[in-house]
This record gives structure tokens, C-alpha cells and sequence, in this order.
């Protein structure tokens, strides 16, 4: 389905207003209201913020460790070491 960012005059000419002042929206035409971007923003914020307030932040101590478990080079070298260890 393509999306519509606007709509033709004549596209409105056709609809029908109830009497409390709805509008019928045809069954060719969907309408999606979207939240506002910034309200959108500000629940991530509160997510983020509510993550990290049960966080403590790590010490250098772990930074080292945690950086050398991802380290492509120490991984490796665990791997290895594992695969030796099981053909002993």
C-alpha cells in the first residue's frame, strides 16, 4: 500500500459528516494517527533512565574484562585453548 503524505481537495468533497461532527472515513482511505515524535522521544528517555538508575556504573576493572571478552583476539585465544583442551 503507498503511503499519502497529503491529500487532494477533491478527496474531502465526498466525505460525509455525522451529526456529533465525525467524519466517515471511506473504506479506500486509512488514517493513522501517529504519537508526537517528542512524546515518543521522552518515553525512551524515561526507559533509559529508569535502566540505568538500577545500574551502578563499572568499575575500570570491569571495563578491562568486559572489553577483553569482546576482543575478537582474547575470544579467539579462549577458543582455542577450549579445543585443545578437549583433544587432550
Amino acid at each position: 500500500m503507498e503511503k499519502a503524505t497529503f491529500i487532494k481537495a477533491e478527496d474531502l468533497m465526498g466525505l460525509v459528516v455525522n451529526e456529533d461532527g465525525t467524519i466517515q472515513i471511506p473504506d479506500h482511505i486509512e488514517i493513522f494517527i501517529r504519537e508526537d515524535p517528542k512524546v515518543t522521544i521522552q518515553k525512551k528517555i524515561d526507559e533509559l533512565e529508569e535502566e540505568l538508575s538500577i545500574m551502578k556504573e563499572p568499575t575500570d576493572e570491569e571495563l578491562i574484562e568486559e572489553g577483553r571478552m569482546m576482543n575478537r583476539y582474547f575470544h579467539l585465544n579462549e577458543e582455542l585453548e577450549q579445543l585443545k583442551e578437549e583433544i587432550k
